[in-house]
């Protein structure tokens, strides 16, 4: 179904919901492009966030982004919450050594 979605439109956010997650199927699940990945039972606060991110990543996704004409384009432009937790998340990965 994943891959029906994101045939659709590769920009929507996808939350995987599953009962019997691993670490395993979680990482194959955010390789393959998910937003995020959650396992049962489900804590609806962290849902309702959650879900409150993916909503407005998927309304980033389409605006158009407009940059001065005199940046070089090497730097990463938001100010958005998502755009925060974004380079936060980049951040925390960048160092990492991952064979994939």
């Amino acid at each position: 179904m994943f891959q029906e979605i994101q045939a659709l439109d590769p920009r929507r956010p996808v939350i995987f919901i599953t009962a019997h997650g691993t670490t395993e199927t979680a990482l194959e699940a955010m390789k393959r492009g998910a937003f995020d990945y959650l396992v049962k039972p489900v804590d609806l606060e962290r849902l309702t966030q959650l879900l409150g991110r993916a909503f407005e990543a998927a309304r980033l996704m389409h605006v158009p982004a407009v940059l001065p004409a005199e940046d070089s384009g090497d730097r990463i432009v938001g100010r958005s919450t998502v755009m925060q937790e974004m380079c936060k998340s980049l951040g925390r990965i960048a160092p990492q050594d991952v064979m994939c």
